[in-house]
């Protein structure tokens, strides 16, 4: 695959009888208090037994989750309101989500800087030091006025944010007659198509500008699911920790690899082989499209080290 094509395609489970005798009274007595304490400590014990079996279930799925859910929260509908790590995703009334990545091709890699509004409008800016990228740089855009072109060629406003429903959307825009059609083979001979669909959609989504950080957490959720990759820990091209999805192949050399934050669960940066193709450097909300940033509003420190040129 060339660096244009990679471009291209670049979500839980008694009645007790009187006795004249005292001696009889009394032991009537004692074994009426030998029920009573034995009832209570049942019942005790079974309160104990009860509390500990809702702990238990509650930690399975807090703190490991399940392997599509990853113990995220969703807010009712399916929208993501907070990452793994309680971040908030979603921006306001005014603000707008801005990433910067940083492509790795032939050639001076590419730093774009990607401003996006729930509303829709939006700002791309490109470095154009590399002549073989051609894609439109310096644009702002309104609300009714979508680019329409990379990387904001392809509306994802009806794309839900339920994991669930987002793996049967995707396997539909790749559908021949989808939103999206993709060839109908497999990405190795171990791989299934659903699952080379699912990637190969997945993976060029989350490449997009307008794709919001609480669409690509989905993504995480939905690409981490699939049976033939392998999810682990790890660090990104630059260094950074993360948790690491390969989907293999068949080929070594041809491995695709994603690295999302273990925070937040987005994107980091992906690779193709042993080659980083995508390298997300700062991530956040801001207030306007001139705006990068700060601190207190990003999802990630920014990084400054980036990764090898091409040859």
């Amino acid at each position: 695959m060339d660096d244009r094509d990679f471009i291209e395609r670049l979500r839980r489970r008694s009645a007790a009888s009187a006795s004249p005798e005292p001696a009889y009274q009394r032991l009537l007595d004692r074994r009426d208090r030998k029920a009573r304490t034995s009832r209570l400590a049942s019942g005790v014990m079974a309160l104990v037994v009860f509390a500990v079996a809702i702990a238990a279930a509650a930690f399975a799925f807090v703190g490991h989750g399940t392997r599509t859910g990853q113990g995220l929260p969703f807010a009712s509908g399916g929208s993501t309101t907070q990452g793994g790590g309680g971040t908030n995703l979603v921006a306001g009334p005014g603000q707008f989500y801005y990433w910067k990545t940083e492509r790795v091709i032939s050639g001076p890699n590419v730093i774009e800087q990607m401003w996006w509004a729930e509303d829709g409008s939006g700002r791309y800016v490109v470095d154009q030091t590399n002549p073989d990228y051609g894609v439109m740089s310096n644009r702002t855009w309104t609300a009714s006025d979508f680019p329409g072109t990379f990387p904001f060629e392809t509306d994802l406003s009806g794309l839900s944010t339920d994991p669930d429903q987002l793996r049967q959307q995707l396997l539909d825009r790749s559908a021949p007659d989808g939103a999206s059609p993709e060839p109908q083979v497999t990405m190795g001979p171990s791989t299934s198509l659903d699952s080379s669909e699912l990637w190969d959609a997945g993976t060029q989504i989350l490449q997009m500008g307008n794709a919001t950080p609480a669409l690509r957490v989905a993504l995480f959720q939905v690409l981490s699911s699939l049976p033939e990759d392998t999810t682990g820990h790890g660090t990104d091209p630059v260094g950074r920790d993360a948790i690491t999805v390969t989907l293999d192949t068949g080929d070594a050399s041809h491995a695709k690899a994603l690295f999302f934050d273990p925070s937040t669960h987005l994107l980091l940066a992906m690779t193709f082989g042993d080659q980083p193709m995508l390298i997300v450097l700062d991530d956040g909300i801001v207030d306007s499209t001139q705006a990068t940033p700060t601190t207190g509003q990003q999802f990630f420190p920014e990084v400054s080290n980036s990764p090898p040129q091409l040859g």
